[in-house]
């Protein structure tokens, strides 16, 4: 198992698939109003709203974490806050995630 960052404009269409996958899984298909064109010019941001980790298996994308951070005023220190951890249902329970 592997991961990297998207950061790059080539990576908004495969979020973007794997956010629509998710979708899916959550039966709310109807639900999603990003486009990948949103995603690409968010992830281009000098400060994007959001991180992204896509994990990848043999080459292919395996799931992903979108997070971003926030700031707690009971702690007074930056949180991260995790929005999505997805894993694609044919690596579930291959120890992606442990990796």
């Amino acid at each position: 198992m592997e991961s990297q960052f998207a950061r790059q404009r080539n990576d908004a269409q495969l979020l973007f698939n794997l956010i629509t996958e998710l979708a899916c899984f959550e039966k709310e298909e109807r639900s999603v109003k990003v486009t990948a064109s949103d995603l690409r010019d968010q992830m281009q941001q000098e400060n994007p709203p959001f991180e992204c980790a896509i994990a990848e298996s043999d080459g292919k994308p395996a799931g992903f974490a979108l997070y971003f951070y926030a700031y707690s005023t009971w702690e007074g220190k930056q949180t991260l806050y995790l929005e999505d951890l997805y894993v694609s249902a044919r690596f579930r329970g291959t120890g992606l995630v442990r990796s």
